[in-house]
């Protein structure tokens, strides 16, 4: 019972993460639940820590199923991770250890032989960067974790800068460098903080930074840096038996990490989401048919809460002679994908020779439309189609399903229902099924700068509700939701607009449960809520998107293609292909018939603080 309660719990807990709450899901390749073992690395597992310029990672996860859809403990689950030799951004700084652990670069030891897997524990490395940036005495340098790096007075007579380290407001830190003096060395002009343990052995160095020149103007000191290095302050425990979730560490030599799933078994069942170790979680899907034909679907994935800009990175590849590859919803987190429905059809095909992706189709990419149900499974269905990695609307679908008491109403209620015809998109805003009483007097948020005022309820039942839009007043209507016999068009509000050259489209549905008033108040209970935004996005074809254009749309799809874009390859590229898609070279030393160059996709996203 012990081992069942601990995985419920643990889906319990992550299920509260929902779109729009400051997470960022990167997943792995979907996988399908078959007994047999099932693996994943730095290529099928873009959550895993990779440096493509240095070819540095090599976390693998194993997870072995049993017949009757087990992981049993303690080895179904097998986590592996190697440390590597890899070169400081600031080279002059030479080499060090770098672990993978969790999905995140660790110090593991330094190459003078100091090794910290000898003593069970590694540091997270915040900062490697050897990008110039200037501070100031007005100005500090930021760091991680809230330090900041203070300039002092730079005197060029004696050649000494004084810099001072501070957190949260208090100075913790004072030093005069002789980085300005004739002949500095590398030492001189290198900044070293170590934060000492009371009554224990030396922590190592904590942060450092390189000092590449400071001069005292006419009104203040300035500093210019080109090398950050800082790992957190407090180790991570590599204890044998150490828990991190449903895994454990199991062994630690001196070179590698390995941690198993001793009594935790697993089952797997439709619509889990298991922390398996810190932000790496194993989800399966929300799916109605399981069968022998139509497997239960699932992936690993890695949460991240830490607002910043981050890379969905596809599989690495190397460029030869002549090289062939296609990417889709499976094998790239980039593109959109939903695991419950199965839902994904992008797909970007490369053709390049060594230094070219030639024009006119050395990139070309597809997207095809798929019937999606809404959340309010009586509104019917829905066109969606995946488009540079994002979910849009194309049309309402006028499909039925009679078991499930499904009319196609909004389809039916809007003019023009494919807005693919019109060769334009349009992004889905909302589409949720929860239920929200909302009070007379009570406006129900929507997106854009609308909101759905209740006016108030009268004696029939019948509602009348008011649309706003950034406080004007845009419609006013009268619903029936608890009529005898009320139909979905009785349930439903329905707001229609054209968009652009499509004509009166349903762009916001709310749809009412029902209706109460008594005398002392009166009440309304939402249960279906649907918004597309009404500023759509055109896709003519002709239409460029960065190296790509639009080749060909019809009611189906979109087809794209880089005519008149040549793309040259060469080492440390970085080129925007399509919206926030872009492909990427290596920054490697030595390209030759052994080490070809590596080259990936990626998709940029930017992580908001959660609000």
């Amino acid at each position: 019972m012990r081992l069942l309660f601990t995985v419920i719990i643990a889906a319990l807990l992550w299920a509260s993460s929902a779109p729009g709450s400051g997470l960022l899901e990167i997943r792995g390749d979907v996988r399908t639940v078959f007994e047999g073992m099932t693996s994943w690395d730095i290529q099928s597992f873009p959550g895993f820590y990779y440096d493509m310029d240095q070819n540095v990672g090599n976390e693998r996860l194993d997870l072995a199923i049993t017949g009757e859809n087990r992981v049993e403990e303690p080895s179904g689950l097998v986590y592996t991770t190697t440390k590597r030799i890899k070169e400081f951004k600031f080279r002059e700084w030479g080499s060090y250890y770098v672990i993978g652990f969790l999905g995140r670069p660790h110090l593991a030891g330094y190459d003078d032989g100091e090794n910290f897997l000898e003593d069970l524990k590694i540091y997270e490395i915040l900062m490697d960067e050897d990008s110039e940036e200037s501070f100031s005495e007005e100005s500090p340098l930021k760091l991680a974790d809230g330090y900041q790096l203070e300039l002092g007075e730079v005197n060029e007579s004696k050649g000494t800068v004084h810099l001072q380290l501070s957190r949260g407001g208090k100075i913790i830190d004072s030093q005069f460098l002789p980085a300005a003096r004739v002949g500095a060395t590398m030492d001189d002009k290198t900044y070293a903080y170590r934060k000492e343990a009371a009554g224990g052995p030396q922590d190592p160095i904590i942060i450092q930074v390189h000092i590449m020149n400071a001069f005292r103007g006419a009104n203040k000191s300035i500093a210019a840096v080109d090398g950050i290095f800082q790992i957190s302050e407090s180790p991570r425990s590599l204890e044998i038996d150490q828990q991190y979730d449903t895994m454990r560490v199991a062994m630690v030599s001196n070179d590698t990490i390995t941690m198993d799933n001793k009594d935790n078994t697993i089952s797997l069942n439709k619509k889990m989401d298991i922390a398996l170790m810190g932000d790496i979680h194993l989800k399966t899907a929300d799916q109605d048919d399981i069968s022998a034909e139509r497997p239960l679907r699932f992936f690993i994935c890695r949460e991240i809460s830490r607002p910043g800009t981050y890379e969905l990175r596809s599989t690495v590849g190397t460029l030869s002679e002549w090289t062939e590859y296609e990417y889709s919803a499976s094998n790239f987190p980039g593109f959109y994908y939903d695991i419950d429905e199965d839902l994904g059809t992008e797909r970007l095909r490369i053709s390049a020779s060594q230094d070219a992706f030639e024009e006119p189709s050395g990139l070309t990419y597809s997207t095809d439309t798929q019937i999606s149900q809404f959340e309010l499974e009586e509104w019917g269905y829905y066109q969606l189609l995946g488009f540079l990695g994002d979910a849009y609307f194309a049309g309402y679908s006028d499909k039925t399903n009679d078991w499930a008491l499904t009319y196609p109403h909004l389809y039916s209620e809007s003019e023009d229902d494919n807005l693919l015809t019109d060769q334009q998109l349009t992004k889905i805003l909302l589409n949720d099924d929860a239920q929200k009483v909302i009070k007379k007097g009570e406006s129900l948020k929507l997106k854009d700068g609308y909101e759905l005022l209740v006016q108030g309820v009268n004696q029939e039942g019948q509602v009348i509700l008011e649309l706003l839009r950034d406080g004007q007043s845009v419609d006013t209507k009268i619903i029936m939701p608890s009529v005898e016999g009320a139909t979905v068009a009785d349930k439903s509000y329905i707001y229609r607009k054209d968009l652009g050259p499509s004509e009166s489209v349903v762009t916001i549905a709310v749809h009412f449960k029902n209706a109460y008033r008594d005398e002392n108040q009166a009440a309304v209970t939402i249960d279906g809520i649907w918004q597309i935004s009404d500023q759509p996005l055109s896709v003519a074809q002709g239409t460029v998107f960065d190296k790509m254009r639009i080749a060909s749309v019809s009611p189906n799809g979109i087809t794209m293609d880089n005519k008149d874009q040549t793309i040259t390859i060469s080492r440390s590229r970085d080129t925007a292909l399509m919206g926030d898609i872009y492909l990427k070279t290596a920054d490697q030393d030595v390209i030759d018939e052994t080490n070809p160059l590596r080259y990936c996709i990626y998709r940029k996203v930017e992580l908001e603080p959660a609000t």
